[in-house]
């Protein structure tokens, strides 16, 4: 993972190159500015580059919920959970998760909204079958 840092106008801001966007494969880039000196920016993009290379908070707030979901279930379900319980995963994801709330931004989602989604759903099905949702959103 690279970054450098640049001067603009009395500040310095660093920007790192984040791997490509799993889905659609687009470049990402992550900046942040307002540092006094090119020095604390250098530090600053250094700590950053160790942080996201731990796996620490790297989350793009831009990233729709539904992409997230894909994502979990090719890199993680896929690999740790039994084959009947990453199918029934699936379908849970793609007929009752995205469909509500797949065009969220992954900051849009709020504790607020997640229960409304399953007090929507306790009127249709079962608390149990909520409960398996629950499982799969969180």
């Amino acid at each position: 993972m690279r970054g450098h840092v640049y001067q603009r106008g009395k500040t310095w801001t660093y920007v790192i190159d984040l791997p490509r966007d799993p889905v659609t494969g687009k470049r990402r880039q992550k900046s942040k500015g307002g540092f006094k000196t090119e020095k604390e920016a250098w530090a600053a993009c250094r700590n950053e580059i160790a942080r996201i290379e731990k796996g620490q908070n790297v989350q793009d707030e831009n990233m729709l919920y539904r992409d997230f979901l894909g994502i979990w279930l090719e890199e993680y379900a896929k690999s740790k959970l039994k084959p009947t319980v990453y199918e029934t995963n699936k379908q849970i994801i793609e007929k009752r998760i995205v469909p509500e709330l797949g065009n969220l931004k992954l900051r849009e989602l709020t504790p607020l909204r997640i229960q409304r989604f399953y007090n929507k759903l306790l009127g249709t099905y079962s608390p149990d079958y909520v409960k398996t949702i629950h499982s799969v959103v969180s």
